[in-house]
């Protein structure tokens, strides 16, 4: 399992940002997001609850890599192309098209950028034809 400075480092790497301005988001120099990062402090629960309101995950699953129900929780967020995609089409569409897009955010997750955004293509393509039927 990672530690919480592992689990940080993905988050911070996977949003394309540098320890400085993970630092400026969470008000911390950027040399203590390394210390953090280095496992050599542990962030306080004000940084710990800025770096999960940014990312959007728990901070359960900073501390622990886990949701506040004890499930695993995975460290890859969508990209922010993709989240406005799918927001915008959560929007549009019906209840019934909104629980699809949600059942498939767990397994975008799992995907690199350009997966992410052709699968996203797919399912649109796949909603548009459910609705004509």
């Amino acid at each position: 399992m990672k530690s919480i400075g592992e689990r940080i480092k993905a988050l911070r790497k996977n949003a394309h940002l540098t320890q400085q301005a993970l630092g400026v988001i969470v008000d911390l120099h950027g040399s203590n997001i390394s210390r953090v990062e280095q496992n050599m402090v542990v962030p306080t629960g004000d940084v710990i609850a800025k770096m999960s309101e940014y990312f959007h995950v728990s901070c359960d699953y900073i501390l622990r890599g886990a949701s506040a129900d004890g499930t695993p929780q995975t460290d890859i967020a969508l990209t922010d192309h993709v989240k406005l995609q799918i927001t915008s089409a959560a929007d549009a569409e019906e209840d019934n098209n909104v629980k699809i897009l949600e059942e498939f955010c767990p397994l975008l997750v799992q995907l690199n950028e350009n997966n992410q955004e052709e699968l996203l293509e797919i399912l649109k393509i796949k909603l548009k034809h459910q609705q004509n039927v």
